[in-house]
C-alpha cells in the first residue's frame, strides 16, 4: 500500500516480470495490486502483473489491481489487473480465471504486439470491456461469455472443438474466426447489430433476441436460431457460406432488409430446417438449399416479387408453407420430400425429384415447370394455378395417388411423363390440363370438370386409363385421345381445334361411356374388344368415321334420340336398341361395315353417299335411305328385320350374297319409299316381316339367263308396291303374308315367270292389269279392277281369288280349285285351257271362253257367273251353274253332266257338231236361257230341259230332248221357231209365250 500525506503513495505491483519472464498463476492463487495511500491526493492502485516484453502470462485464479486510496482523485475502482508492455507478450486466461480490472497492452505493434487467449474447459466469463489493446485476441479453448461492450478491434479467433464464444452484439463486436467444431453464440441479445465478419468452420447460434448481421459473413458451420430469436440481415450482411440453418421455438431469418433482398441476390445455405413456428422472411431475396442432408422445415418460408428458394443439392424436406414470388426450384440431382401439409403456393420448377411420400394426404401448390420427377407415391398433388407453366418431367404414382388441378393451365410434354402414374387426375372447373406433343397419361382415371386438352402436331396419341366427368376435352394438332380401359363416363365435350383434327381412340378391352354432346371431327377408332357407349343425349355426329373393329361394341341403346355418325367401317357390333343410327356425311365414295348391326325397335338412317353392309342385321326398326343416299349389301349382308325405307337407292346387285336360308338373297323386314333398288342375276328380294310398308319407288331385278333370275319373297307382313314392278321369273307370298299393290302398283312377270300365293296377294287398290306367266298356291288372290293376264304355262291355284277384276288367260292351263269370289271376266284365249277342279268356282266372274273350259276335275258341281266364247266346255259328270250369265256361247259342249241357267241372259249358239259329246239335261231356274239367235237357227241343245218358274227358254235353235215348262217357253228372238225334238210338257203355272206377225 502506498504512504500517507499530502499526496498519497500509489500502491505496486502485485508481480512484476522482466523481460522473457513467464508467471502462471494456479487456481486458488491470487494476486493483487497494492492499494494506493489516502492523503489529501489519493494514491493509484497498483497494477496486479506487470509484463515488460516476450513474457507469458497464465492465469486460473484470482488477478486484481489495487484499489486507489482515499482523497482527492480518488477512483474507488481497481487499477489494471495485467499491464503489459515492449511487445511479444501472451496472455492466457482460463476459465476458472477471476479478473478484477482491464487486461491492457500498450504495446501496440512493437514487437509484434500483444496477444490475449481464453483457454481452460469448462465454461468462464470475462468482460468485453476488460481486455484492452491487444493485436489478437483468441479463444483456445472453454466455452466463454463475453459481457460488457466490445471494440472493432477486438477480432477473435477461435479454435477446438465445443470451444465456443457467447456474447451479445455490444460484447461481440470484431471478426470472429471460428475453427471446426467451435462456436459463437448470440444469446437473448436485447436487440442489435453485429457488424462485424463470421468466418471459418465453426458455428453460429441466437439463443432468443434480435440479432442483425451487417457483415458478409463466410463462416461454413451450422447456424442455429432457437427460443424466438430473430437473426435478420441488413446491409451487405450475408449468412455464413452454405451455412446449415437449424429454426427452433419460433424463430424468425429475416432477409427482407438486406441488400440480397433488394438485389434479388441470393444466400446459399448448406440446409435448412425449422419447426412449426419458425418463419424465413426472403422479401425479394433468394436461399439456394446447395447440399441438403434430409432436414425438414415444417415453418413459413414467404417473400414476394423476385423471391426465390432453391434446392439444388441433397435431400430437403418441407413441412411447412412456402410463398415466394417466382416459382420454388428444385435442381437436377437436388431431392425435395414433402412432410405433412407441407404446401408451395406458387408453384415448382423440378429439375430433381419431388417426392410426396410422407406427405398427411397431399401437397399443394400452383404449378409444375422443368423437366424431373414428381414421386405422389399414393398421395394427391393440388395445381392451384397452372399459369400456363410446361412440365417436361415424369409424375409417378401408385394406384392411390391424384393429380389435382383446380385452375389455370398446366402443360405436360413429355411422351414417357406419366408412364408409372397409375392414380387419379382430377380437373376442378377453370383449371385446363395440357398434354403436348406426345404427352400421355396411360393409367390415369382422369375426371375432366374443367378442361383436359391434347396438343401439339400428329399424329401422335395421347392416353389416359378412363375418362369420366362433365367438361371439355379439346384435341389440337391432328392429335389423338386413347381410353385404355373400363368404366369411364364422360357427360362433357371433346372436341378440336379449328382447323385442326381431333380423333378418339378406344383401345382394347377398354370401355367408355359418353352422354355429352361431342363436336370433335376427327376419327373414332375402337380396336380389339372395345365399347363405346353414347347414352341421353351423347353424339359424337362431327366425327369423320367411326371403326368399330374387331370384336368391338358401339352402343347407342342408352341415347335419348339415337345417335349420328358421318360413315362407319369395321367388323364389330353396334348395338341400336331402341334408337336410330344416323349417317350423316361420308366422305368415302363407297364405305364399308362388316360387322353386326343389332337391337330392338332401333334403325339405320343412310343420309347420303354410299355405304356397304356385309353383315346380318339384327336390329327390327326402320332403315332409312335418303334420296342421295345408297346401301348396298354385301356377303351376309341382310336387313331382314328392318323396314328398310328407301328414298335413295338399296343395292342389292353383289353376287356373293350369303343368307342363312338361300344364297343370293336380299333380304329385308319391309320395303318403303320411292327410291330404287337394285338387283342383279342372281340375287332375289325376300321381304320378312313387312308392317303395313308401301313402297313406290322402282325395283329393278337387271337382266340375264331366264330361270337363273332372282325372285320376290314375300316371308311374312303386309308389303305394298305403289308402283310398277317387274319381276324376272318369280314371286313367292308365304304363309301369313300379304302382297299389296297400291293405286300406282303393278306387277309384271315374263312368260316364264309366275306367283306362287300361300298367304295374300292383293291387287285390289290397283287399275293396272297385273301379269304374270303362271300362278300358283292356296293363298288368297284379290284383283283390281285392271285384272290379271296369265302369258305362262301350267298353272294350279287352290286358293282363293277375289276382288273387282278379271283373269286373262293368254295360253296354257290355269286349274283354280277353290270357290272365287272375284267379279270381273276371265278370258280364256284360243289354245289357253281354264280348269276348274275340287271346289274351284267362278261365281261372280264371266268366263269368255275361247280356248278349253274343263270342269271334268270339279268335285262338286261349279258356279259361273256366266259363260261365252267358242272354246269348248268340258262338263265331265259336273253340273254347271250360271249365275248371271250373259253373252253368246257358240263353242263345243262336252260331257255328262247338266247346265243349271241361273240368272241373267244367255244365248246358246252351238251346233249339234258341237254339243254331240254332251249328254246330259238342262235346268233353267231363272233368268233367260235363248238357245240359237236369229242369225244360228241351227243351234241345238241335246238332252231334255226344264224351266223352273223364274226361268224362260227362248230361241231359233232345237231342243234335242223333252222340254218340261214350269216357267215360259217364248219361240224365237222376236218372231221365230224353237223345235222341240221330244215331248213338251207344260204346268199350270207354265206360260208358252208366241211372237206373231200381223200379217
Amino acid at each position: 500500500m502506498g504512504g500517507g500525506g499530502n499526496a498519497a503513495g500509489n500502491g505496486g505491483a502485485g508481480v512484476a516480470l522482466g523481460a522473457g519472464s513467464n508467471l502462471t498463476i494456479d487456481q486458488g492463487a491470487a494476486v493483487t495490486g497494492g492499494d494506493g495511500g489516502t492523503g489529501a491526493f489519493a494514491g493509484q492502485g497498483g497494477v496486479g502483473i506487470v509484463a515488460t516484453g516476450n513474457s507469458i502470462v497464465q492465469v486460473n485464479g484470482t488477478v486484481a489491481g489495487g484499489l486507489s486510496g482515499q482523497g482527492s482523485g480518488s477512483s474507488n475502482s481497481p487499477a489494471d489487473a495485467i499491464d503489459l508492455s515492449g511487445g511479444g507478450n501472451l496472455v492466457g486466461i482460463g476459465t476458472t480465471a477471476q479478473i478484477t480490472g482491464q487486461i491492457f497492452s500498450s504495446s501496440g505493434s512493437t514487437n509484434g504486439g500483444d496477444s490475449l487467449a481464453l483457454i481452460g474447459g469448462g465454461s468462464g466469463t470475462i468482460g468485453a470491456g476488460q481486455l484492452v489493446g491487444f493485436t489478437s485476441y483468441a479463444v483456445n479453448g472453454g466455452q466463454w461469455t463475453l459481457t460488457g461492450t466490445g471494440n472493432a478491434s477486438q477480432n477473435w479467433a477461435i479454435s477446438g472443438s465445443t470451444t465456443g464464444l457467447t456474447g451479445t452484439t455490444q460484447s461481440l463486436v470484431g471478426t470472429i474466426d471460428m475453427g471446426g467444431g467451435s462456436y459463437v453464440s448470440f444469446l437473448n441479445n436485447p436487440g442489435g447489430t453485429y457488424g462485424g465478419v463470421l468466418s471459418g468452420a465453426g458455428d453460429v447460434s441466437i439463443n432468443g433476441g434480435n440479432v442483425t448481421f451487417a457483415g458478409q459473413n463466410t463462416y461454413t458451420g451450422a447456424t442455429a436460431l432457437s427460443n424466438g430469436a430473430t437473426l435478420a440481415l441488413t446491409g451487405n450482411g450475408t449468412l455464413g457460406n452454405n451455412t446449415y440453418v437449424g429454426m427452433n421455438g419460433s424463430s424468425v431469418l429475416d432477409l427482407s432488409a438486406s441488400n440480397l433482398a433488394q438485389n434479388s441476390a441470393t444466400q446459399n445455405l448448406k440446409d435448412l430446417a425449422g419447426d412449426a413456428g419458425s418463419v424465413v422472411h426472403l422479401g425479394t431475396g433468394r436461399i439456394n438449399i446447395t447440399g441438403a442432408g434430409g432436414q425438414v422445415f415444417n415453418g413459413t418460408i414467404d417473400g414476394a416479387g423476385a423471391a426465390l428458394f432453391t434446392v439444388s443439392g441433397g435431400q430437403w424436406g418441407l413441412g411447412g408453407t412456402v410463398t415466394t414470388g417466382l416459382p420454388f426450384v428444385i435442381q437436377g440431382g437436388a431431392q425435395v420430400n414433402i412432410y405433412g401439409d407441407g404446401t408451395i403456393t406458387n408453384g415448382v420448377s423440378v429439375n430433381g425429384l419431388l417426392s410426396l411420400g410422407n406427405a398427411n394426404q397431399g401437397f399443394t401448390t400452383g404449378f409444375l415447370q422443368g423437366s424431373g420427377m414428381v414421386a405422389l407415391s399414393d398421395k394427391t398433388l393440388t395445381l392451384t394455378d397452372g399459369g400456363d407453366s410446361t412440365f417436361y418431367g415424369q409424375v409417378t404414382g401408385a394406384a392411390g395417388s391424384t393429380l389435382h388441378l383446380t385452375g389455370g393451365t398446366q402443360i405436360f410434354t413429355r411422351d414417357v411423363g406419366f408412364q408409372f402414374f397409375s392414380g387419379k387426375t382430377l380437373i376442378d372447373p377453370g383449371a385446363n390440363l395440357l398434354l403436348n406433343l406426345a404427352a400421355t397419361m396411360p393409367k390415369s382415371d382422369v375426371t375432366v370438370n374443367g378442361t383436359l386438352t391434347v396438343a401439339g402436331p400428329g399424329p401422335s396419341t395421347s392416353q389416359v386409363r378412363t375418362l369420366n366427368g362433365d367438361g371439355v376435352v379439346n384435341i389440337t394438332g391432328s392429335r389423338a385421345l386413347q381410353i385404355n380401359d373400363q368404366g369411364g363416363v364422360f357427360s362433357g365435350t371433346i372436341t378440336n381445334a379449328t382447323n385442326t383434327t381431333g380423333n378418339l381412340v378406344i383401345a382394347s378391352s377398354a370401355a367408355q361411356t359418353l352422354s355429352g354432346v361431342n363436336t370433335y371431327n376427327g376419327t373414332t377408332a375402337l380396336s380389339g374388344v372395345a365399347a363405346l357407349t353414347l347414352t341421353g343425349n351423347g353424339s359424337i355426329s362431327d366425327s369423320s368415321r367411326l371403326f368399330v373393329n374387331n370384336m368391338s361394341t358401339f352402343d347407342i341403346s342408352g341415347t335419348n334420340a339415337g345417335a349420328t355418325v358421318q360413315q362407319i367401317f369395321g367388323t364389330g357390333t353396334v348395338k341400336l336398341g331402341d334408337q336410330t343410327l344416323t349417317l350423316s356425311n361420308p366422305t368415302s365414295s363407297n364405305f364399308a361395315f362388316d360387322g353386326k348391326i343389332q337391337g330392338g325397335q332401333g334403325g339405320l338412317h343412310l343420309q347420303k353417299g354410299s355405304m356397304l353392309i356385309s353383315s346380318l342385321g339384327g336390329y327390327y326398326g326402320d332403315t332409312v335411305i335418303d334420296p342421295t343416299a345408297t346401301l348396298a349389301l354385301s356377303g351376309q349382308g341382310s336387313l331382314a328385320n328392318s323396314r328398310v325405307v328407301v328414298n335413295g337407292t338399296l343395292d342389292g346387285t353383289a353376287t356373293n350374297l350369303v343368307n342363312a336360308s338361300n344364297n343370293n338373297y336380299v333380304v329385308v323386314g319391309g320395303l318403303s319409299g320411292d327410291g330404287v333398288v337394285n338387283l342383279a342375276q342372281p340375287n332375289s328380294l325376300q321381304i320378312n316381316n313387312a308392317q303395313n310398308s308401301v313402297f313406290s319407288g322402282q325395283l329393278n331385278f337387271g337382266s340375264g339367263t331366264p330361270g337363273q333370275l332372282g325372285f320376290l319373297v314375300m316371308q311374312g307382313g303386309t308389303q305394298t308396291f305403289d308402283s310398277a314392278i317387274s319381276l324376272p321369273i318369280a314371286a313367292l307370298i308365304q304363309q301369313n303374308a300379304t302382297l299389296k299393290f297400291g293405286r300406282n302398283g303393278s306387277l309384271s312377270l315374263p312368260a316364264q315367270g309366275g306367283l306362287y300365293n300361300i298367304g295374300t296377294l292383293d291387287f285390289s287398290a290397283s287399275s293396272a292389269t297385273q301379269t304374270t306367266g303362271t300362278i300358283g298356291g292356296p293363298g288368297a288372290m284379290i284383283l283390281g279392277s285392271g285384272g290379271l293376264t296369265l302369258t305362262g304355262d301350267n298353272s294350279e291355284y287352290t286358293g282363293v281369288i277375289s276382288g273387282s277384276g278379271g283373269i286373262n288367260l293368254t295360253t296354257g292351263k290355269l286349274a283354280l280349285y277353290g270357290g272365287n269370289t272375284y267379279s270381273g271376266d276371265t278370258v280364256v284365249a284360243t289354245g289357253a285351257s281354264l280348269l276348274l277342279n275340287n271346289q274351284g268356282s267362278l261365281a261372280d266372274s264371266q268366263v269368255q271362253n275361247a280356248g278349253v273350259f274343263d270342269l271334268s276335275g270339279a268335285t262338286a258341281n261349279p258356279t259361273v257367273a256366266g259363260l261365252s266364247g267358242s272354246g269348248e266346255l268340258n262338263l265331265g259328270s259336273n253340273t254347271l251353274h250360271l249365275a248371271h250369265a250373259q253373252g253368246v256361247f257358240d263353242g263345243t259342249l262336252n260331257g255328262s253332266g247338266d247346265l243349271s241357267m241361273d240368272g241373267g241372259a244367255w244365248v246358246f249358239n252351238a251346233t249339234s257338231a258341237q254339243t254331240s259329246g254332251f249328254s246330259g239335261a238342262a235346268l233353267i231356274t231363272g233368268g233367260q236361257m235363248m238357245v240359237g239367235d236369229e242369225q244360228h237357227a241351227n243351234a241345238y241343245l241335246p238332252g231334255d230341259v226344264t224351266i223352273q218358274s223364274a226361268g224362260t227358254l227362248r230361241g231359233h235353235g232345237t231342243i234335242g230332248g223333252n222340254v218340261t215348262n214350269t216357267g215360259t217357253v217364248f219361240p224365237g228372238g222376236s218372231v221365230g221357231i224353237l223345235t222341240i225334238n221330244g215331248n213338251y210338257t207344260q204346268s199350270a203355272n207354265g206360260a208358252l209365250t208366241a211372237q206373231v206377225l200381223p200379217s
